[in-house]
């Protein structure tokens, strides 16, 4: 066998060592950013395990990250590089499984030409140093989607898929609760890949027990974390969270009466963010004031119907608000851009300390203390800088190539396709749904639009290679071969996989 055999198996490691050397470089480069979330999550740490749990505890964050900050510090001491390193960790994590899906999907070549670009990809490379969720809600996407890719080929390991997608989704819950929303997404992926399986209808019953289990582990998980806490107040938080949504978007119109006490103020929001663009909505520092002035559900009533009634109300209006937070959410531009803002910050070519934002003090001055850190720019972060707008505009192709790729994996059937496309496409809508126009958290699953790019591109390079062969065929009277260019060789077996 020669050399150029291996090639394929070979790419992989290559593209893993170029992945793990950029990784290495920017980590001890670029500087941490701490917002005044971070100081939350920071704080929030030494909240977890302490007498000061629950009373302390911020109703809007779940345990997870803390306790891998709370962790990280207790291993490598409090400091910025133990704080990076949690972000940095599961960032990491995320792209060795979405280049395992990706291998799964369209061979190994696709898959090393993902962990290549990821290297690269600035966004992704700038959460890693922002003590935030974002990287880590990448990883629970990237790990729920390679489960999802399981064959199962006997009952007990059915079982056993399920169980590990329901952990992991509730592990993700404890991450960011978002993520709760595509436990029914990936029961139905379980329920379509025992199809084979379970073949015989009377069996049919214990594929719904699966895919219940799927959807009852994080919400499980879900609901003994909400006993920790104070019912009401959790309930006030959503009241006040979705309030803000509906009034960022201008759902409500200013002529309503819940608006009466901030009518003029509203309008004047509206008007001005109808000059700026309006798909992210109105900013948050007017938007916020005029939400607290609304009218809260009454007890009886709830958050969540509160916002159906507001739906059915207004159901243009609505409808105008969501397409606006899809757009967002694909990549186009408007004017409040927490992902640009952010980036424009960690790559700035003249920031030389750690960007500490204001927090609640004396909380922030003691994080400004602890986390202080030197950086020198250097030609790392002004190619980064260089590549940040060229990603955003290949960011929107590789979206709408996701929508495409998910309209061609409905029609063909094809589960893996269907998987690697619909968990990003459901993800951004589930947020639309609820008018979540916040682009920094559609972060976790930038990376994987940009993976069903580069499949799209590998699969469509097969087919052209494949009709080139039978057209060359034709003309000679011979049979096609089918046989694929090396340099676009068809994906393993899913054995292999």
């Amino acid at each position: 066998m020669t050399s150029s055999s291996h090639s394929p198996e070979r790419l992989p490691l290559l593209a893993g060592a170029v992945f793990l050397a950029v990784t290495f470089c920017h980590f001890v480069s670029l500087p941490i950013l701490i917002t005044w979330d971070g100081h939350d999550y920071i704080d929030l740490a030494g909240v977890l395990g302490s007498e000061r749990f629950p009373r302390d505890w911020r109703l809007i964050r779940v345990p997870l990250f803390p306790c891998g900050l709370k962790l990280s510090f207790a291993v490598f001491g409090r400091g910025p590089l133990a704080a990076e390193l949690v972000p940095l960790t599961m960032a990491v994590l995320g792209c060795l499984l979405l280049a395992s899906s990706v291998r799964r999907v369209a061979g190994s070549r696709a898959a090393s030409a993902v962990l290549v670009v990821l290297a690269l990809y600035p966004t992704l490379i700038v959460y890693e140093h922002a003590i935030l969720t974002e990287t880590g809600s990448f990883f629970f996407l990237a790990l729920a989607l390679r489960l999802s890719l399981w064959q199962p080929a006997t009952s007990s390991a059915a079982w056993k898929k399920a169980a590990s997608l329901g952990l992991a989704l509730g592990a993700g819950y404890c991450w960011r609760q978002t993520i709760l929303m595509l436990a029914p997404w990936f029961a139905l992926l379980h329920l379509l890949s025992l199809h084979p399986l379970f073949k015989v209808r009377r069996r049919g019953w214990i594929a719904g027990l699966q895919a219940l289990l799927v959807v009852a582990l994080p919400w499980g998980v879900a609901h003994l974390w909400a006993r920790q806490l104070d019912p009401q107040q959790l309930g006030g938080l959503n009241a006040i969270v979705l309030r803000s949504f509906v009034i960022r978007q201008a759902v409500i119109p200013p002529t309503d009466a819940r608006v009466a006490q901030v009518r003029n103020e509203y309008q004047a929001a509206i008007a001005a963010a109808e000059r700026q663009g309006f798909l992210s909505g109105i900013p948050w520092p007017q938007a916020s004031p005029i939400a607290d002035q609304v009218a809260p559900p009454a007890p009886e009533e709830g958050a969540l119907r509160w916002f159906a009634a507001v739906v059915r109300q207004y159901p243009g209006r609505y409808a105008a608000a969501v397409g606006r937070s899809l757009l967002f959410c694909v990549g186009f531009d408007a004017a409040e851009n927490e992902i640009r803002a952010t980036r424009s910050l960690v790559l700035s070519p003249v920031a030389r300390t750690a960007l500490i934002a204001e927090g609640r003090e004396p909380l922030a001055a003691r994080h400004r203390r602890e986390f202080a850190q030197s950086t020198e720019p250097g030609l790392l972060r002004r190619g980064l800088g260089w590549l940040g707008p060229i990603f955003d505009w290949l960011l929107i192709v590789c979206n709408l190539a996701t929508a495409g790729m998910l309209a061609v994996s409905l029609a063909r059937r094809d589960l893996s396709l269907l998987a690697l496309s619909g968990t990003p496409v459901l993800f951004a809508v589930g947020h639309a749904v609820v008018l979540m126009s916040i682009n920094r958290l559609m972060v976790p699953i930038y990376p994987i639009t940009l993976a069903c790019g580069l499949v799209a591109l590998f699969r469509l390079g097969r087919l052209l290679w494949a009709a080139r062969v039978s057209a060359r065929a034709s003309a000679s009277g011979d049979e096609p071969s089918g046989t694929p260019p090396p340099q676009l060789a068809a994906p393993p077996s899913a054995a292999r996989a």
